[in-house]
C-alpha cells in the first residue's frame, strides 16, 4: 500500500473512472517510472517542454529526473503544451497563439501568464484521471514557465511543491519580435505579479546560481532558496590549445552578441571567429558580419553531446552577457576544458570563473562605448592572456563544486526538505 502523505492533504487521488486525454491526441503527456516500489519517495515533476527543442534548462531538467530516480525516487514526468511546443502543432493552439517565434521570451512570459493564473488549467484537469490512486510526497516545477500549473497541482492534492529557478527576476522584456511596446510591458508586470505571489507559497526554491538567489529572495521572500550549482563533465586530461574564438548561446542583445559585433569589426587584425548560436533576433546581423569578414564562420546547429568538440576546437570563448545570466551553460563547460575566458561580470559568471587563470573579465557597469571598448582590448589582447595556466588547486575546487554526484547531493537535499513540509489543504479536507 503506498504511503500516505503525513500532511493535512494525503497526497492521493481517488480512483475514477473518467477515460485519460490520449497523450497524443489531447494536451499533455505523462511518463511513469518505477511504480513497482511505492514506498520511495514520489514526486509529481511539471514541465512545459521537457521533451522538445533542447536548450540549456531542458537539458538540466533531464538530469534532475536521472539523478532523483537514480536515488531510487519515483519520478512521473507531466509535459505540458508550452511555447516551443505549441508553435509546432496546431493542435495546442488553445495553449498559446502560433505565429510566434518559438524560443523568443514573449512566449515563455505567455507561458508563465497563462500557467500562473490558471488559463491552463485544462490541462491540468485532464491529467488527474490519470493520476488516481496514486500518492505523491511532493509536486514540483521545471522552472518558472512551470511554477502556476505546478502550484496548482499542489493545491489539488494537498502537497507542498518546489520550483527550480533559472532565470534572474523580476522578468524583463528584452527587444526581442513581439515583446515591443505596451504589450511586452504588460505581460512582463501580469508576469511578475503572478510570481510575486506564486513564489513564496514554495516549500524551497532551487536557484542556479547564488546570484539567482539573492535576486529570488529580493524579488518574492518568505520562502528557503538554496542554490544548486548545475554540474559538468570535466575530463581528465582537458585537449590541447585550440585556435580562434567561439561565441556560443542566442544571437540577441541580451547575450551581448551586439557588443561582440561591434568589438569585433573595429580589430585591425580580427581573428577567426566561430558562431556556435541559436536563432535570435540579431541573427541577421551575425548573417551580415559572416559575409563582410572572411573569418567569421556560422557553424551549423551542434548536439550538446558533440559541444566539448566544438569548444576544444577553440582557444578562447567569449561569453558578453549583458543581463545577469544565471550559470551560463557555455562558460561552465569552457572552464571544464580549460578554454581561455572573456566574459562579462554579470550574473553568476563570476562565480563560475572565481579563480580562473587565462581569463579576461569586463564590467557592464560603463556606458556602451567603455564597455566595446573594454571587450575590443580583450580580444586584442587575448593572445598574452589566454596562455596563463590554470591553478591546479582552483581547478580542483571548481570540479568539486560542479561534480555530477555535488548538484545530485544538494537536488535531493532540498527536495527531501520539502517534503518535509506541510502542504495546503485541500478543498473539503478537515483540518
Amino acid at each position: 500500500m503506498p504511503i500516505q502523505g503525513h500532511r493535512r492533504g494525503s497526497g492521493r487521488l481517488p480512483c475514477c473512472r473518467t477515460r485519460p486525454t490520449c497523450p497524443t491526441s489531447g494536451a499533455l503527456n505523462l511518463v511513469t517510472h518505477n511504480d513497482a516500489h511505492p514506498r520511495q519517495p514520489a514526486v509529481l515533476f511539471v514541465c512545459h517542454y521537457l521533451h522538445h527543442v533542447v536548450g540549456g534548462a531542458e537539458i538540466i531538467g533531464h538530469r534532475v529526473v536521472q539523478f532523483l530516480r537514480q536515488a531510487g525516487w519515483r519520478v512521473e514526468v507531466v509535459a505540458l503544451p508550452g511555447p516551443r511546443m505549441a508553435a509546432a502543432d496546431a493542435s495546442h493552439a488553445w495553449t498559446l497563439p502560433l505565429g510566434m517565434e518559438p524560443e523568443s521570451l514573449l512566449a515563455k512570459q505567455l507561458a508563465v501568464y497563462a500557467g500562473a493564473l490558471g488559463m491552463d488549467r485544462r490541462a491540468a484537469r485532464s491529467i488527474l484521471p490519470r493520476l488516481a490512486g496514486r500518492t505523491f510526497d511532493l509536486v514540483v516545477a521545471h522552472d518558472t514557465v512551470s511554477a502556476g500549473t505546478a502550484a496548482h497541482f499542489a493545491r489539488v492534492l494537498g502537497l507542498p511543491w518546489a520550483c527550480f529557478v533559472y532565470e534572474p527576476l523580476p522578468r524583463a522584456m528584452p527587444n526581442v519580435p513581439g515583446a515591443k511596446g505596451w504589450m511586452g510591458g504588460l505581460l512582463a508586470r501580469h508576469a511578475n505579479c503572478a510570481l510575486r505571489r506564486l513564489l513564496p507559497t514554495a516549500a524551497v526554491r532551487i536557484a542556479a546560481s547564488a546570484d539567482t538567489g539573492r535576486r529570488l529572495d529580493a524579488f518574492a521572500p518568505g520562502a528557503t532558496t538554496v542554490v544548486a550549482y548545475n554540474s559538468v563533465e570535466v575530463p581528465t586530461v582537458p585537449p590541447g590549445p585550440g585556435e580562434g574564438l567561439l561565441f556560443v548561446g542566442r544571437l540577441s542583445a541580451e547575450k551581448g552578441f551586439d557588443l561582440l559585433c561591434d568589438a569585433y569589426e573595429g580589430l585591425a587584425a580580427p581573428p577567426p571567429l566561430s558562431l556556435a548560436a541559436l536563432d535570435g533576433p540579431l541573427a541577421a546581423r551575425a548573417m551580415d558580419l559572416a559575409r563582410r569578414k572572411p573569418g567569421v564562420q556560422m557553424l551549423p546547429r551542434i548536439k550538446p553531446e558533440d559541444m566539448p568538440e566544438t569548444y576544444a576546437r577553440h582557444a578562447v570563448v567569449i561569453a558578453p552577457s549583458a543581463w545577469p545570466d544565471p550559470l551560463p551553460g557555455a562558460v561552465l563547460e569552457a572552464r571544464a576544458l580549460q578554454r581561455a575566458l572573456l566574459v562579462s561580470n554579470r550574473g553568476g559568471i563570476p562565480e563560475i570563473v572565481q579563480g580562473y587563470g587565462p581569463l579576461r573579465m569586463f564590467s557592464m557597469d560603463e556606458d556602451r562605448e567603455a564597455i566595446v571598448r573594454s571587450l575590443r582590448r580583450g580580444l586584442e589582447e587575448a593572445p598574452a592572456w589566454s596562455r596563463i595556466a590554470p591553478d591546479p588547486r582552483q581547478e580542483g575546487l571548481f570540479r568539486e563544486r560542479h561534480a555530477p554526484g555535488a548538484h545530485a547531493s544538494s537536488i535531493v537535499e532540498a527536495l527531501s526538505s520539502a517534503m518535509a513540509t506541510p502542504g495546503p489543504v485541500r478543498p473539503g479536507t478537515p483540518p
